[in-house]
């Protein structure tokens, strides 16, 4: 979705996202355990999210920026919580 957003395609993301969550009934199908279909469908329906969300234009956008990468500010975090790492 991230990318979606930094390449311009908000809504469209939005919307791809939505329809494809919406389109999943169910987090695992135990009934494909014998089969070829995977068990759990998520990494089927997050590629088809990112095919579908970055096409050429959107993969073009990205790749000119900003740079997609998440800051973590540490100075408010309590001592003991840096130290227990």
């Amino acid at each position: 979705m991230s990318c979606g957003i930094l390449a311009g395609q908000y809504h469209e993301s939005l919307r791809i996202v939505k329809a494809t969550t919406t389109s999943n009934t169910k987090n695992r199908y135990f009934s494909n355990v014998f089969k070829p279909d995977p068990v759990f469908p998520h990494g089927r329906l997050y590629r088809e999210m990112v095919l579908e969300i970055m096409h050429e234009k959107a993969f073009k956008q990205l790749k000119i920026g900003p740079s997609n990468a998440i800051q973590v500010k540490t100075d408010n975090i309590p001592f003991a919580l840096i130290m227990s790492k």
